[in-house]
C-alpha cells in the first residue's frame, strides 16, 4: 500500500476496472496539474499529460506498449511511462510521474499538494484559446 506523503494528495480516480482496458485514457485535474492515467500492457501509469516541449495533450499521444513509451501528437517526441523520462528529442524535460494505488477495486493517484512551476510565457501563446475543458476526460472525448 502506497502512503500519501505530508505534501501529497492521495485523490481518487474511479473504479480500477475502468482504466484496465488497454487504450483507455482518462486525464484527471488536480489544481493546475493535468494527470494521464493510462494502462498498457496490464500496469497502470500516472504521468502529467502536457509534452514538456509545447503543451501538447498526450492523452492524444501514441503508445509504444513494448516499450512502455508515449509519444507527442504533435513533434513525436517520446516519454517513458515508467520513469517520466524524455527518451526521443525534441523531448528533453521529463514528465511529472505519480504514484498509483488499487485498494478495494479502486484507483487512486497521488499528486504533489504543491503548484507547478507557472507556464513559460512562450509556452502560453501555444495554449491560448484551446477551449480545452476542465476536470475529468477520457481519450473517447478527445476524438
Amino acid at each position: 500500500m502506497v502512503h500519501a506523503a505530508a505534501s501529497e494528495l492521495r485523490v481518487h480516480v474511479g473504479p480500477v476496472s475502468a482504466f484496465l482496458e488497454e487504450d483507455e485514457r482518462t486525464v484527471v485535474k488536480v489544481g493546475d496539474r493535468e494527470v494521464l492515467v493510462l494502462a498498457v500492457r496490464g500496469r497502470l501509469f500516472a504521468i502529467g499529460n502536457r509534452c514538456t516541449h509545447l503543451p501538447a495533450q498526450l492523452r492524444r499521444g501514441h503508445v509504444l506498449p513494448e516499450s512502455f513509451e508515449i509519444n507527442c501528437p504533435v513533434h513525436m517526441g517520446r516519454y517513458s511511462l515508467m520513469t517520466g523520462e524524455a527518451t526521443e528529442l525534441p523531448c528533453e524535460t521529463p514528465l511529472p510521474k505519480y504514484a498509483v494505488e488499487v485498494v478495494d477495486g479502486e484507483l487512486y493517484v497521488f499528486v504533489p499538494d504543491t503548484p507547478l512551476d507557472p507556464p513559460r510565457a512562450d509556452l502560453q501563446s501555444h495554449a491560448a484559446g484551446s477551449g480545452r475543458p476542465a476536470g475529468l476526460h477520457t481519450n473517447k472525448e478527445a476524438k
